[in-house]
């Protein structure tokens, strides 16, 4: 397969398998799937990310979900099981959202630029504001909001992954995580708040998460914009390369389709 697909994927496998290392959360790995399971009951945080297998085992996947009495989502990849689509729809889920996974030679993206926000890498001193975005943003409930945070402690800000928070007035209305692996570095969970939109803050945003990836030494750079974000980033020199999608139960995945956040990727952090 293209090398660029191979990092598309490689890259967003490695940055959602992280879920796995949160308290009572699993990966599960196999030869031909990898997905995830946490207490968290709604979505996106009980995903198949990977499935190259025989069909009849989406059903049996779904079930093991539903047995949980969570919400599933699936990716499906450009490397997956021709006619999972279909299968998937036979289990009553939908296609939540389209998904172009881009690339950019991060040699031709721009320096960041002036923002109306001050924008922070997030350390222990920052983590609620960034927690806070994400519960905002994924409806999570404030009972679950301790195993988030044991996932991004898992994550271990600071190696492979790092992240930042940009506060309007003192207040902290977007977010971007960066995530190295597979030979680039991907750009995740990009969203900003409605009062803040328009400013300018999601770019600038994009940038410092993109020179940071330049001054690690990464060449390369990955993302999976919605449609609604798309223009942003074609705008700063990523192309598109392959679609993805990301499939739920209807109305399991409201974070998604026209009318919502912007951002770069449904990452769940």
């Amino acid at each position: 397969m293209n090398t660029e697909i191979d990092a598309l994927e490689q890259n967003l496998w490695s940055m959602w398998g992280q879920f796995g290392g949160g308290s009572g959360c699993r990966l599960l790995t196999s030869d031909d799937t990898l997905r995830f399971e946490t207490p968290i009951p709604i979505t996106p945080y009980n995903s198949v990310l990977r499935f190259t297998g025989p069909l009849e085992q989406v059903t049996l996947i779904n079930a093991s979900y539903a047995n949980r009495g969570v919400a599933p989502l699936w990716w499906v990849h450009p490397s997956a099981t021709a006619g999972l689509p279909g299968h998937l729809r036979s289990d009553a889920l939908v296609c939540a959202e389209h998904v172009a996974g881009m690339v950019a030679d991060l040699a031709v993206v721009a320096p960041p630029g002036a923002s109306p926000a001050e924008i922070v890498e997030v350390d222990d001193t920052s983590l609620t504001d960034y927690l806070g975005l994400v519960s905002w943003r994924f409806s999570v409930p404030e009972r679950d909001t301790e195993i988030l945070e044991s996932v991004v402690r898992a994550a271990s800000l600071g190696s492979v992954n790092r992240a930042w928070v940009a506060r309007l007035n003192g207040r902290p209305v977007a977010k971007a995580w960066l995530h190295r692996a597979g030979g680039v570095a991907g750009l995740y969970g990009i969203a900003t708040r409605p009062e803040a939109r328009k400013l300018g803050i999601a770019g600038c945003l994009t940038s410092t998460a993109l020179q940071a990836a330049k001054d690690e030494g990464e060449q390369v750079a990955v993302l999976h914009a919605t449609p609604m974000a798309r223009p942003l980033y074609e705008g700063i020199g990523f192309r598109f390369v392959a679609g993805f999608e990301v499939w739920a139960p209807p109305g399991g995945a409201p974070w998604l389709g026209p009318g919502t956040v912007e951002h770069a990727t449904v990452s769940g952090l």
